[in-house]
């Protein structure tokens, strides 16, 4: 196991101890969750709650909807750790039940939308992160473009784990990465030119 009792040490390291258990990744951390150890639950949360934000928001483009999700998130995560397969990819298995949470909720939300679609908003917020203006960037891109780059540029996923999250083979994700990131260059410059 990754993480050591330390009763007698102070070990301050990113807020990676608490009371006396040491994690040194997500991996030890979801081992501590299935065990009971304290401290557990907050280091995944602390480690992978901007990548499961970003995942929900990706699909529902709303900041307080993908906020509820997140919470779900971790509540589940909670739950169902003794499903969790120690040294798999944690955060791959966290973001792909937030990612299914948030399709439940789309889904849930497209039956009980009136039936004038013309009402439907995407939202009067931007969520910007190290200057990049995400709002812009999801106007120009379909919606399995948009997680896809989420999933790579924002929470820093590997290629080859978005293509198993998504289920779809490497060639595309990479095909549809670099195809999205000239779409969002070209959208950035037009908005650019229009101010």
């Amino acid at each position: 196991m990754r993480f050591f009792l330390r009763s007698d040490i102070a070990i301050v390291d990113n807020s990676k101890v608490s009371q006396g258990i040491y994690y040194d990744s997500l991996d030890s951390a979801m081992v501590g969750l299935q065990q009971n150890a304290p401290g557990a639950l907050e280091y995944v949360y602390e480690h992978a709650r901007k990548a499961v934000f970003y995942c929900a928001y990706s699909v529902l483009h709303d900041k307080g909807l993908a906020e509820d999700i997140m919470q779900e998130t971790f509540i589940r995560v909670n739950q169902y750790a003794t499903s969790y397969v120690r040294g798999s990819k944690p955060l791959a298995w966290i973001t792909t039940m937030a990612r299914n949470l948030a399709l439940n909720e789309l889904t849930k939300r497209k039956r009980e939308m009136s039936t004038d679609f013309g009402e439907v908003e995407v939202g009067g917020y931007s969520i910007s992160d190290n200057g990049l203006l995400l709002e812009q960037a999801f106007k120009c891109l379909n919606e399995q473009e948009r997680q896809i780059v989420i999933l790579h540029a924002v929470t820093g996923m590997k290629h080859r784990e978005i293509a198993s999250m998504l289920e779809l083979p490497l060639g595309t994700v990479l095909y549809k990465y670099s195809f999205a990131l000239k779409k969002l260059k070209k959208s950035i410059q037009e908005v650019e030119g229009n101010e």
